[in-house]
C-alpha cells in the first residue's frame, strides 16, 4: 500500500491506498505534530485502528505547505516504516506545463491538485479548494496551469471578524434562512457564508471571461460541500483530490 500524506496549514491528511482506490483516510491538527504524542507512535496505532497493518505499507509520498513540519515527518516515516518518501514539488512532471513566474513559489497542493484533475478531465477547469485559505487554480484545455486566485479561507474569514469587532459573536458556519439576516446571528451567517459563495461565483465568472471557453468546477478541501450545496457553479466536489494526486503523482514518477 501506498501512504500518501498532504501537509496543510490546519490540518495532516493521511490516506492509504492500494493502487488507485482509496482503503482508509484520515487528518490531523496540524498543531497536533509539536503538542501532541510522538508522530511515529500515533501513525502506527491509527493504521491498526483502520484494519491497516503498518507493514503493508512499502511507499510513502508526501506533498507539504508547512516547511517546518516537513522535516519532522519526514523523519517519522523513516522510523516507523524504514521507508524515504517522495517528496511532490513543482519539479516533478504532472502532466501540467506550468504558466507561473516562479513555479517554486506554486503551493504543492495547489498543483498536484491541479494535475490530478487535468488528468480525469482533459479539459478547461478550476479547482477550487475551500481550505485554510481558499484557493483557485487554472487550467486550459491544453494542460498549462495558468495561475489563480488565493483569498481567506471561510473559516479564518469568521474568525477575523470575530477577533477584530467587540460585540459580533462567533456563530457556526452554515447558511442562514434567507440573505437577509434579521438577526445578529443570521446577519453573520448571510455576510460570511453567502458572501463567500458569491465571491467564489464571481471569480469563476472572472476565469471564464478571461479563457473565454466555459469552464469545469472542482470543489475540494474541509468546506467544499457546503459551498458546492449553495452554488451551482461547482460541478463536482472531491474531498480528497489533494490525496488522490498524491497518489496518481508517485505512480507517475515510479512509472517513467
Amino acid at each position: 500500500m501506498l501512504l500518501a500524506i498532504d501537509i496543510g496549514n490546519s490540518t495532516i491528511a493521511y490516506g492509504c491506498f492500494d493502487k488507485s482506490e482509496l482503503r482508509a483516510a484520515w487528518s490531523l491538527p496540524s498543531g497536533s505534530m509539536e503538542t501532541g504524542p510522538t508522530h511515529t507512535d500515533g501513525l502506527v496505532v491509527r493504521l491498526q485502528s483502520l484494519g491497516v497493518d503498518s507493514k503493508q505499507i512499502h511507499d510513502v509520498v508526501i506533498g507539504s505547505v508547512v516547511p517546518r513540519l516537513t522535516s519532522l515527518i519526514e523523519q517519522a516515516i523513516k522510523k516507523s516504516f524504514n521507508i524515504s518518501p517522495l517528496m511532490a514539488s513543482t519539479d516533478l512532471d504532472a502532466g501540467l506545463i506550468l504558466h507561473y513566474a516562479d513555479s517554486r513559489k506554486l503551493g504543492v497542493d495547489r498543483f498536484v491538485s491541479a494535475a490530478m484533475a487535468y488528468a480525469l478531465y482533459q479539459t478547461d477547469l478550476v479547482v477550487a479548494d475551500f481550505g485554510t485559505a481558499t484557493t483557485f487554480s487554472v487550467v486550459d484545455e491544453h494542460g498549462t496551469y495558468c495561475g489563480g486566485a488565493i483569498a481567506p479561507g471561510l473559516g479564518i474569514s469568521a474568525d477575523a471578524l470575530v477577533e477584530k469587532t467587540a460585540q459580533l459573536p462567533r456563530i457556526d458556519l452554515q447558511p442562514p434562512r434567507s440573505a437577509i439576516g434579521n438577526d445578529t446571528v443570521s446577519g453573520i451567517q448571510s455576510g460570511v457564508v453567502l458572501g463567500h459563495v458569491s465571491m467564489v461565483e464571481g471569480m469563476i465568472d472572472r476565469f471564464q471571461r478571461e479563457l473565454t471557453r466555459s469552464i469545469k468546477v472542482i470543489g475540494t478541501g474541509g468546506f467544499a460541500p457546503l459551498i458546492a450545496s449553495l452554488s451551482c457553479r461547482i460541478n463536482e466536489v472531491r474531498p480528497q483530490l489533494t490525496l488522490e494526486g498524491l497518489n496518481w503523482l508517485y505512480h507517475r514518477q515510479r512509472s517513467q
